[in-house]
């Protein structure tokens, strides 16, 4: 069943069936008129047929050939009655130019995509093939009839992660109409149609007596298999059928930052419990009889409520049993006063109920699918349920709540859920077993394991029912709504601090200027924990979408489009309704506020309302009309084509609208990188759709642009009008854009300055630079003059409208959200490891080895000098795999530290065994070196080249006094050119001759001391008359060239003992990867042992490292069979033991003799407890994981085994395992089997990198 709707709706059942939609009547009455999205996307008569409405009949199409209708029709023995089927139905088949999407424009094959264009118009449901230059379908799209199909009520479309549409279908309901029959049998040979419990019984019959008529026979063996929630399927269902215990409620629970709703006061308990009903208003003006009623079990909940306020005085909340007019449905004498009665509620509210409540009651018994219990779980309230309901009895266990089975046994269930009130975790089991990445690889399994031949699936990890359909308005005979449109201000943004103060200022804006409708923030975040400011403005919601940028071309701008379609599609978790199809949405910037309220009067379908900018038209040259399929060659003037946010249109235009701007950026970004790109693929798309915009001068932003609407400015607010009046009339919309910076004699702002401020830190002094006195004499002085051009005073009309707004609207968040001791930092050293703001778990104390003497952080090498002018060091990264990266990473740290140097982070680039380009920051907590470590300094190579070269301060000695520093003054080229980067380098710094690959001596760092030799327990020393290099450079800038693929401690001698203790410490404390990488690790080290524990095992599992790919042909400990690995291993490891493999072998066959002698488990059986986190941080998981291992083998010489091995040092020196430093780690190696488990002198530096020393760990801390 439903969880809560938002509104009652006229519909007997409408607004309570199993799947959220509305139900269409299943009396003969007359249907709605098909709402224009089925219009456009399956063109008019198909939708009527879909929809059973054969009344009017339309033109009969014409094919020009036998081919085309096979082009048009799948291959099936019922194909050839097509045409028939279609006369039948006194229709026409789908436009044939409207079968295939090509991602931005349609045709009838996906050969004629591209056609005149080539590869760049072949995308949607069509792929390029290189070898060929054939654009064909994608063997995993959609069929090209599924669009239509799914604006059906019994057909629910299955989407991947990715947002797309696979050819999988879920049947929830029985067939209405002999049409949707007859479209199943068409169809049910090319797409997979499964059936899904989601309505009543279905498919068998509910007694309810005002429920859809069917047979059951029909359906049961109809579909090739089931998603059900029977307690025993196999009674009524084919037992040859496959069958999976998936319901839609499965994947349903709440996205709630829990721990701070608590904080916030938002779970106070109110009521004893709550009930909810789906009453309509002709149900309550019944007597409260009807569908819902029955289906709610409404006699049977008040004899339970008479019981609960008659023997316990109980409180509660009833939803659904009051209508428009406030009549309700009566309640036991017994609980009057003590129920509070309530409409039908909007979603969010009825949630508040909820958290209000301490426990939900579930009377009902024919209901398959009560995604009600699914929200009050996670909401962390357990439930008393009916033990005879249909579906949801599986919820039920000693985490979630009781049963009952009637009147009789109620008090007794009763009274156990109340004295284990306080015992229950129902969000927790919700957590571990449900949601849309546990239930949706569920489902990818089974249709994997079952349907793999039937149907091709995209390269993902989930399958998801989509939200359901959206109901249509109802119509008047002009096919005009008879309801005020809804008002959506929808704004594009990433997960980001900056963005979070600029969300945060809107929805001041927004309740200060008291605007219509509601606020809606279109988060595009690929990651899952990102924590959100608190919130409790009642019309804003945050709607989380994917992030559409782009690795290989970075450009965040495209988010907005697609995620404008990704929402409009339904495609994301907003549980609340989406806007209908002549709502009304306003697209606005961030960093934008609204001046007056919206007047959506001039808003109709086809044309809205954008802002006049000044682009002109001369963009629209051959290049942008290769897009423009023949529509740009109207233009009449500039501003025509000169307009852009904020776009106001119907929402089934913006839908259409967006669809085509998000693919038509993508395209256009191949030809041109302009930063307005986006605008004019909004100005093309709409040309081509046929969309018409008043262009409206309603938008400033800019101090110095007369084309904004400066003439008509005002200081004052009058009436509705704003401040904005031009001739005194109103605007469709308003905002003042502060996109530049703004000016008030010495003070300067701008949105850019603060990007780091961080509202949730509850920090009330993080909040933009004061005014001084005399500044805010200036502000005062200019208020009220004429705002005309180069006038200060629009300056300050600005300031005044934008930063004011914003800076009250942060001190209005800390007052609202943050007490005194919000604003003390919790954590009691900063640089511990937390995880309560990471997706847990709340218990991670164990994966943190590091600790900080404060002495440390004040630290400052002897070399430390900031008399001289500042020094730096710079690097060349070089393109090894991470592990190398990091080791090399982990000496030229302790270099800049132990030279007194300033470190410049080199920009990002991509390692060998990683995808995309990083950097040493996305790995490590750099900024926390830099602001807590007196002795050290980190800058990035855009402040160095800023700072130094391009002013010439530093350059190559062979540069003419013209050309000294006058290189590359445009940002970021070296992005594309880092080989030019390090030859500049190299060129303007000095490369010392100990710098080489490998190490060809170590380097001692003096003090002015004379340099000893020093024993065993003294500081790290040249081994094996190892030749001894000195530091001795002074100039300003050291280069390094080549990478020092040493251990630290190999590498660096020096005389200070106190400086080689810390250089041990500083990479310890500091170079720990970061929380994100370490927690995700927790949760899989924590999941491996709940696996041991739920399977009898003991909790401590073994690790392994096996190395396999490239590593095989390099050294023969990589090439071992993995008979011969598992017999190593056995002389430690026992039969049956957990083992847990960290490899890079893709072929998990290889794993065969392993998981014939141990329980083997894999990183990738743990995939759901690091939803989100990037695959570039996997192998970082594996080495904390497996450093967890009770026992540890390593691939021999891997610096991937090596780091575990450290980490293993660093753990027991934690645990205070007194073995001199020796660790329980062995290597797949004969000759280096035991190394770690016996003293041995460190290495040269030039061969120190093939395992850790004891050095690195034992007594650093003395």
């Amino acid at each position: 069943m439903n969880g809560l709707k938002s509104s009652a709706g006229a519909n007997a059942c409408a607004n309570a069936c199993a799947h959220d939609v509305a139900i269409l009547q299943p009396t003969p009455s007359p249907m709605p008129a098909p709402s224009p999205l089925i219009r456009r996307l399956g063109g008019v008569l198909l939708s009527r047929i879909l929809l059973g409405q054969n009344k009017q009949p339309s033109p009969s199409v014409s094919f020009s050939s036998k081919d085309e209708v096979n082009d048009s029709l799948p291959d099936t023995p019922i194909a050839s009655d097509a045409v028939n089927l279609v006369e039948r139905f006194q229709g026409s088949p789908p436009s044939l130019d409207e079968l295939v999407s090509c991602g931005g424009h349609s045709a009838s094959q996906c050969s004629q995509c591209p056609l005149g264009h080539g590869e760049s118009w072949c995308n949607g449901d069509c792929s390029w093939n290189q070898t060929s230059g054939v654009c064909f379908r994608s063997p995993w799209s959609a069929h090209p009839v599924y669009r239509q199909l799914v604006q059906l009520r019994p057909f629910q479309p299955v989407i991947d992660e990715e947002g797309r549409y696979v050819n999988v279908i879920l049947v929830r309901s029985p067939f209405e109409t002999a049409e949707q029959e007859d479209m199943y049998e068409l169809y049910k040979n090319d797409i997979l149609f499964l059936g899904i419990m989601s309505m009543e019984a279905y498919p068998l019959r509910s007694p309810n007596p005002w429920t859809f008529e069917f047979a059951p026979e029909k359906y049961v063996s109809r579909f090739p298999g089931w998603l059900n929630m029977y307690r025993n399927p196999e009674a009524i269902l084919p037992k040859e059928l496959p069958v999976a215990q998936i319901s839609h409620s499965d994947f349903s629970p709440l996205e709630i930052d829990f721990d701070a709703e608590v904080q916030a006061g938002l779970h106070e308990k109110i009521y004893d419990f709550i009930y909810v009903m789906t009453n309509t208003e002709a149900e309550v003006k019944n007597g409260c009889t009807g569908w819902g009623a029955f289906a709610k079990n409404w006699p049977l909940a008040k004899e339970l409520m008479d019981i609960m306020c008659d023997e316990r005085d109980f409180s509660g909340i009833v939803l659904g049993i009051v209508d428009s007019n406030g009549d309700s449905c009566d309640i036991p004498p017994s609980c009057q006063g003590k129920i509070v009665k309530a409409q039908y509620v909007d979603y969010h509210e009825g949630l508040n109920f909820m958290r209000k409540s301490k426990f939900m009651l579930l009377p009902q018994v024919y209901d398959a699918s009560p995604r009600v219990a699914m929200e009050a779980m996670s909401l962390n309230i357990p439930l008393l349920m009916n033990s005879n309901i249909v579906g949801g009895w599986k919820y039920i266990n000693p985490q979630t709540g009781e049963f009952f089975t009637g009147v009789g046994d109620f008090r007794n269930s009763l009274s156990k859920l109340m004295s284990r009130l306080d015992t229950y975790s129902p969000m927790a089991y919700v957590n571990q077993h449900y949601g849309r990445v546990k239930a949706g690889r569920k489902l990818r399994v089974f249709v994997e394991e079952h349907f793999g031949d039937r149907v091709k699936l995209p390269r993902s990890n989930l399958l998801i029912p989509s939200e359901p359909v959206r109901p249509l308005k109802e119509l008047d005979d002009k096919g005009i709504t008879t309801s005020q449109p809804r008002v959506f201000s929808v704004f594009s943004t990433s997960c980001s601090p900056f963005q979070d103060w600029q969300a945060q200022a809107l929805i001041y804006n927004h309740q200060q200027q008291q605007i219509s409708g509601d606020l809606v923030r279109l988060m595009s975040c690929n990651d899952p924990h990102y924590n959100l400011p608190k919130l409790s403005y009642h019309k804003y919601r945050v709607v989380r979408v994917p992030d559409f940028d782009k690795e290989d071309d970075s450009w965040s701008v495209r988010n907005k489009p697609s995620s404008l379609s990704y929402w409009l599609h339904g495609l994301s978790s907003d549980s609340q309704e989406l806007p209908e199809d002549d709502d009304i949405i306003v697209s606005i910037d961030p960093d934008m506020l609204f001046l007056a309220d919206i007047n959506v009067n001039a808003i109709q379908r086809g044309h809205g309302v954008a802002s006049r900018y000044s682009l002109g038209s001369k963009w629209v040259d051959d290049w942008a009309k290769q897009f423009c399929d023949g529509k740009c060659e109207s233009i009449e003037n500039d501003a025509s084509v000169s307009f852009g946010a904020p776009y106001i249109l119907r929402a089934i235009d913006m839908l259409e609208l967006s669809d085509l701007w998000a693919s038509l950026t993508d395209d256009m970004r191949s030809v041109d990188k302009s930063w307005h790109l986006d605008m004019y693929a909004a100005v093309i798309a709409a040309r081509r759709l046929g969309i018409t915009f008043t262009v409206e001068r309603n938008m400033i932003g800019n101090a110095k642009d007369d084309i904004e609407p400066w003439d008509a400015a005002k200081w004052e607010v009058s009436d509705n009008l704003g401040k904005i009046r031009p001739g005194g009339k109103q605007l469709t919309v308003q905002v003042i854009h502060y996109c530049q910076s703004y000016v008030a004699s010495s003070y300067t702002w701008s949105k850019h300055n603060y990007h780091h401020l961080d509202i949730r830190n509850c920090d009330n002094t993080s909040t933009f630079k004061p005014l001084q006195p005399e500044e805010s004499a200036v502000m005062t002085e200019m208020h009220g003059k004429p705002l005309i051009h180069g006038s200060g005073a629009r300056h300050v009309w600005l300031l005044e409208n934008a930063m004011l707004q914003a800076r009250d609207a942060i001190a209005s968040y800390y007052e609202e959200f943050c007490s005194e001791e919000d604003i003390i930092d919790e954590k009691v050293n900063p640089l511990d490891l937390s995880c309560d703001h990471l997706g847990g778990p709340s218990e991670a104390g164990e994966m943190q080895y590091w600790h900080h003497d404060p002495r440390d952080l004040s630290y400052k090498s002897p070399n430390w000098d900031d008399t001289n002018g500042v020094k730096y060091l710079t690097f060349n990264p070089g393109y090894e795999g991470w592990n190398n990266a990091r080791l090399s990473f982990e000496n030229i740290l302790v270099l800049a530290h132990s030279t007194g140097r300033t470190l410049v982070l080199p920009p990002k680039k991509e390692l060998s065994h990683e995808k995309g380009s990083h950097s040493f920051e996305d790995f490590f907590d750099l900024d926390a070196i830099n602001a807590l470590q007196e002795g050290m300094e980190i800058i990035t190579m855009d402040e160095f080249l800023s700072k130094e070269v391009r002013t010439g301060h530093i350059c190559s000695q062979n540069a003419t006094t013209n050309g000294c520093g006058k290189v590359h003054h445009e940002d970021h080229w070296y992005r594309s050119n880092p080989t030019e980067l390090y030859n500049l380098l190299e060129s303007i710094g000095h490369v010392p001759q100990w710098n080489s690959d490998p190490p060809k001596c170590a380097l001692a760092i003096p003090d002015g001391k004379q340099i000893e030799v020093v024993t065993k327990n003294g500081p790290a020393h040249p081994a094996n008359d190892v030749p001894l290099c000195t530091y001795n450079s002074t100039a300003k800038l050291l280069h390094l060239s080549s990478r020092i693929l040493s251990p630290h401690y190999s590498f660096f001698v020096f005389e200070d003992e106190k400086q080689d203790l810390f250089a041990k410490r500083l990479v310890r404390n500091f170079l720990h990867y970061n929380d994100n990488i370490i927690c995700a690790a927790a949760r899989v080290v924590e999941a491996i042992r709940s696996f041991a524990s739920d399977n009898g095992m003991p909790t401590d599992f073994y690790s392994m490292h096996i190395r396999r790919g490239d590593f095989s042909m390099q050294y023969p400990e990589g090439s071992q069979s993995a008979a011969n690995l598992v017999e190593q291993s056995s002389t430690v490891i026992p039969d049956k033991a957990l083992v847990y493999i960290a490899t890079d072998e893709q072929d998990k066959s290889f794993f065969q003799p392993f998981q014939e002698r141990y329980t083997v488990v894999y990183l990738d059986n743990f995939l759901t407890h690091i939803e989100g986190i990037n695959d570039v941080y996997f192998g970082m998981i594996e080495q904390l994981v497996a450093s967890k291992g009770k026992v540890f083998f390593g691939t021999w010489p891997s610096t991937f085994s090596s780091y575990i091995n450290r980490l293993r040092g660093f753990y027991s020196v934690k645990e205070g395992i007194d073995n001199e430093g020796l660790i329980d780690s062995m290597y797949f190696s004969p000759e280096h089997m035991h190394d770690m488990m016996k003293y041995k002198t460190v290495e040269a530096p030039s061969v120190a990198w093939l395992r850790e020393y004891p050095e690195a760990w034992f007594q650093i801390d003395r």
